[in-house]
């Protein structure tokens, strides 16, 4: 059985390789990741939090998204990374920093 195939029985959309995401999903897939570190703060109330996800705006504020544990450092760096395209779309530079 095909991966593809199983996917679009369960009514999943498959990306050929050379389709690219739409910018809508990406910024979705943003708020929903920022919703749920948001989320997850409380429950992590004694954990020392030195990662931020840090951009600067199109008007020259900086606001940080993202203000997680140092483990969650490869996760943020990745989810900076498969953004960055949308993000100079917008005139957003963002980073991840360890403070």
């Amino acid at each position: 059985m095909h991966l593809a195939w199983a996917m679009r029985n369960i009514g999943a959309k498959v990306l050929h390789p050379t389709e690219e995401v739409p910018l809508k999903r990406v910024l979705v897939a943003v708020v929903v990741l920022g919703a749920v570190g948001l989320t997850a703060a409380p429950a992590n109330a004694g954990v020392t939090r030195n990662v931020v996800w840090r951009c600067t705006v199109s008007d020259g504020s900086v606001v940080d998204f993202v203000t997680a544990p140092d483990t969650a450092y490869h996760g943020l760096s990745t989810a900076n990374a498969a953004t960055a395209h949308a993000m100079s779309v917008l005139g957003e530079v963002c980073v991840v920093v360890r403070s």
